[in-house]
């Protein structure tokens, strides 16, 4: 357990630590906005880690109104429109499915187990990872990813006078990133691994409308941290590191309950799908029947008409007479 509780600290010690050295001794004013800008990335990460799909829809959207309208081209493709829009009408999709849903357990359940399986695991791919390494690449002060790749690929910018030492700064700078890249994608894992914890816990309770709660207990952890981060980015931070000790001892926990949940949301889903086949091919065959008798009454009505006297007959409802054959006979 104590394990748990130094790694974190030990990580973000290492990172503070890099950071600073990134900047040059004499230059107290680049260190100092070295740290914030390292203060702000933890919490912009922690906050995407816990709620992926909220956080790129608040952030991406707030981020996208505060640029000036001739710089939103250089903006990461999360934080333009094509992306965190139909990001959003997901996340009303699922709000729709947590309140409305719980009257309808047979389809909502089903809905979950997706949403554990596929949507979480894609929002950790296609969302929290690219948010830091957006900002280990604003961290090491390119404005996007590609300026990072490309100082990567390319080398330092050398001197006759200077060769010697922009060499060692730009391997210096190229190890820090690695680093920050290190460290961000661990404590993004374990911090998404809790907030995913939710949704598998909402998922195996078989109690109507507790998902909702476990939810919004999450999204407030969210704005908690997003509005502190905005308001006092100290306490931002601070906020920030609890959440991300509390991900790191529960962890064990998590993993365990997580690997449990994808099994869980799995063998639903084999039996929803197993259920709705056996129900395909009942429909099916009671279709079949059904059109079989449909076709046995229309040959034999049309048997009866084609009789030349009762040509202008038609079956209707009695009418106190019985015609020839059993039924109820008018001429219309």
């Amino acid at each position: 357990m104590r394990r748990w509780v130094l790694l974190p600290l030990i990580l973000i010690a290492v990172v503070l630590l890099a950071s600073a050295q990134t900047a040059e001794p004499d230059e107290t004013t680049q260190t100092l906005k070295s740290g914030e800008t390292v203060t702000k990335a933890l919490t912009t990460v922690t906050s995407t880690a816990i709620s992926p799909l909220l956080g790129v829809s608040v952030m991406g959207a707030w981020q996208y109104y505060k640029t000036p309208t001739l710089q939103r081209g250089q903006l990461p493709f999360f934080q333009r429109p094509y992306f965190w829009a139909p990001v959003m009408l997901l996340l009303v999709l699922i709000f729709i499915k947590d309140t409305f849903g719980g009257f309808a357990p047979l389809i909502k359940k089903p809905l979950d187990a997706i949403e554990v399986l596929v949507v979480n695991h894609a929002s950790l791919v296609l969302i929290v990872f690219p948010v830091v390494m957006n900002q280990v690449a604003r961290v090491m002060g390119f404005t996007s990813l590609k300026g990072l790749f490309a100082s990567m690929l390319s080398g330092p910018v050398v001197y006759a006078a200077t060769a010697q030492t922009s060499g060692i700064h730009h391997a210096f700078s190229m190890a820090t990133a690695v680093l920050y890249l290190v460290v961000g994608f661990v404590i993004t894992a374990v911090v998404w691994l809790l907030g995913h914890c939710f949704d598998v816990m909402a998922l195996i309770s078989p109690f109507p409308f507790v998902d909702f709660v476990l939810k919004a207990i999450r999204n407030t952890i969210f704005g908690v941290l997003l509005a502190t981060s905005i308001i006092s980015p100290h306490v931002g931070l601070v906020l920030a590191l609890v959440v991300i000790l509390v991900a790191f001892l529960l962890f064990g926990w998590a993993l365990r309950l997580a690997f449990f949940g994808s099994m869980f949301a799995w063998s639903l889903l084999e039996i929803a799908i197993r259920c709705a086949g056996e129900a395909g091919a009942r429909g099916g065959r009671a279709g079949f029947q059904r059109g079989t008798e449909g076709r046995e009454q229309q040959n034999l009505w049309e048997a009866v008409t084609a009789r030349g006297r009762f040509a202008d007959l038609r079956l209707s409802t009695p009418v106190g007479g019985t015609g020839e054959d059993g039924g109820n006979w008018t001429r219309e």
